[in-house]
């Protein structure tokens, strides 16, 4: 089912269209891209030829520091490659994914390039919608194993720690007086079923040290995701994270299909 959802969530819901996209031409100068990226900044700016065809990318993080030359650009771009190109119904997780080699792609539609779509735009709202669904197929899938596992919830119940089983039993009474009650494993949180998973010897051996050195990433990523208290993508650094994130849920995710 998430899997529909990733597929209805393709990369054209975050593209910049391609009459908004700032292009250069190999016979500006750097410092003629710096002055056309001031207040915007695309990390990025194809390169077009005569007839206005796009021939390349120039990289302006690199381009347009401080000192940009009077130069021209000549042939200091990256000629277009089929890696540099995505088609517009890829979907959105399927970019990010790859998006931490890859950063800025051109978005493929029929016979054009309809738009551009770079690393930053993880930002807009229909990739937060993927990634959330990413988090959220991770934790059905700790939910099914776990529920395989211990067809009686007293069976993994016993494996939360002292204050937090506490917590839950007082989340479960809780429900069950306000008529909200649902199950068990529906009133956990996502740091007790990594719990759960970690301590029932679900994961053996590497696997279960993947699990163990993502679980703070993922757990970070879903509360930024839920309670944004700043941008969890503005930065080189820490949109490259994310992508890291979203191939450690999907590595974890193969393991736990596994133990099924």
């Amino acid at each position: 089912m998430l899997h529909e959802v990733q597929k209805s969530l393709p990369v054209k819901l975050i593209m910049v269209p391609r009459d908004e996209i700032e292009t250069c031409t190999s016979s500006d100068t750097a410092r003629d891209v710096r002055s056309r990226n001031e207040g915007k900044f695309f990390s990025h700016f194809p390169v077009v030829d005569e007839g206005g065809q796009i021939i390349g990318l120039y990289g302006a993080e690199h381009g347009c520091g401080q000192k940009a030359s009077d130069g021209e650009i000549g042939t200091d771009f990256c000629p277009l490659k089929e890696g540099d190109l995505v088609g517009a119904d890829t979907s959105i997780i399927e970019f990010i994914r790859e998006a931490d080699k890859r950063p800025t792609k051109l978005v493929v539609s029929g016979d054009e390039i309809a738009g551009l779509v770079s690393l930053y735009d993880m930002q807009k709202l229909p990739a937060r919608i993927s990634l959330f669904a990413a988090v959220t197929a991770l934790e059905m899938t700790m939910v099914d194993v776990i529920n395989q596992r211990w067809p009686n919830p007293e069976g993994w119940m016993c494996l939360l720690d002292g204050g937090r089983r506490k917590n839950f039993q007082d989340a479960i009474d809780k429900a069950q007086r306000e008529d909200s009650y649902v199950s068990e494993i529906d009133l956990t949180l996502l740091r007790d079923k990594f719990d759960v998973v970690s301590k029932g010897c679900l994961l053996k051996g590497d696997d279960k040290k993947q699990m163990q050195n993502g679980r703070k990433a993922i757990i970070k990523l879903r509360n930024d995701l839920c309670h944004p208290k700043e941008s969890f993508a503005d930065t080189p650094e820490k949109a490259k994270a994310v992508c890291g994130t979203v191939k450690c849920i999907e590595q974890i995710m193969e393991c736990l299909r596994q133990c099924r």
